[in-house]
């Protein structure tokens, strides 16, 4: 689940400028399956299910003059992935696990003029670090994914990195 809020200057009417604000709840639902390999690798197969309520709502000088709700949902993109263990954790060093993972571009776009997280060919790698100290976890990771252009749009390339801990 992950809830958005945007706000951002806009064309309300004609020669109007406002604001709208536009609200995402969006739910994804999927089936994965898992693969063990030898050699410590895994092979990853994921497809996704997409629900997104979305609503907007236009403002001039702080007043409402307009507002709307649609939802949209549809399959996401089918998605192939291999991961392996480059580093077993030992002394100081950490477990490391590299992950190689292509997205097929074969989900929905939108429904019902709502935007989904499908359609778009994408291509990402990825580094996780996993070390334990009993009885905490500590994780950290970095990705880049790079997203083809379709239909004249590009939705543009990724870059993120994560750090947490958990109690084991």
């Amino acid at each position: 689940y992950t809830r958005r809020t945007i706000d951002f200057p806009a064309v309300v009417a004609p020669n109007v400028l406002g604001e709208e604000e536009l609200r995402r709840n969006e739910f994804e639902f999927g089936a994965g399956l898992l693969v063990g390999l030898p050699f410590d690798s895994q092979l990853e197969l994921a497809l996704p299910y997409n629900l997104v309520d979305q609503s907007a709502v236009a403002r001039v000088l702080g007043v409402e003059v307009e507002e709307s709700s649609d939802t949209g949902h549809g399959l996401g993109d089918f998605s192939v992935g291999l991961a392996k263990t480059v580093l077993r954790e030992r002394n100081w060093w950490p477990d490391v696990v590299l992950r190689v993972r292509w997205d097929s571009g074969t989900g929905d776009k939108s429904d019902n003029d709502v935007p989904l997280d499908g359609g778009f060919q994408e291509l990402s790698g990825s580094i996780s670090l996993l070390k334990r100290q009993d009885p905490l976890v500590f994780v950290g990771g970095a990705f880049y994914e790079a997203a083809f252009e379709d239909d004249d749009f590009d939705p543009g390339d990724a870059l993120g990195f994560s750090v947490g801990a958990f109690l084991a």
